[in-house]
């Protein structure tokens, strides 16, 4: 039983592009988690701006995050499957 490769091929494609999002929301995340750092404590404003930016920016690390792995934990799957059913 051959599976065919265009689904697999779809799979690497679709990890990549997680990937490339992931690594630009962790790009994201650093920056908030510095401004946030930096923010000046006697500016109550720009202090609450840096806080919900990092609170959106970690919210949405935290679903492309567990998107990334979902997406690596398919294709390992798949492979072993494909590996089990050669031998």
């Amino acid at each position: 039983m051959a599976a065919s490769p265009k689904p697999f091929s779809s799979d690497i494609k679709q990890v990549k592009e997680t990937r490339k999002l992931f690594e630009k929301i962790s790009d994201d995340m650093d920056n908030a988690l510095i401004r946030n750092g930096n923010a000046p404590r006697t500016k109550l404003h720009e202090c609450e701006e840096a806080d919900n930016l990092l609170k959106a920016t970690r919210g949405l690390f935290g679903h492309t995050s567990l998107d990334y792995v979902y997406q690596v934990c398919r294709v390992f799957i798949h492979v072993n499957i494909h590996t089990c059913d050669l031998n």
